[in-house]
């Protein structure tokens, strides 16, 4: 139940130390990148689309997506905890 978290999490949270000049642009792409896959799951799993001939379905319901929203949220305010860290040295 928790591995969408940590994975949104980490996601955004990795991916922004990767460049670390740019910050606040890499966590802005990051996260929105985060919900927009996030978001084109749920379009899939509302409308009953299908992915290579499955039929595109959630393990647990839309639990899954709202922790991968948390976990997004999560990383972004480490990052932006980090931010803060390094501005005020």
């Amino acid at each position: 139940m928790l591995t969408p978290v940590l994975n949104a999490a980490g996601f955004v949270f990795f991916g922004s130390i990767i460049a670390p000049e740019r910050n606040k642009k890499s966590l802005a792409i990051l996260f929105v990148l985060c919900m927009a896959v996030i978001g084109i799951f749920v379009f899939l799993d509302l409308t009953g689309a299908g992915w290579n001939g499955y039929k595109f379905q959630f393990r647990n319901g839309v639990t899954t997506c709202l922790m991968g929203i948390l976990g997004a949220c999560v990383g972004m305010s480490l990052v932006k905890g980090r931010i803060k860290r390094q501005q005020s040295r």
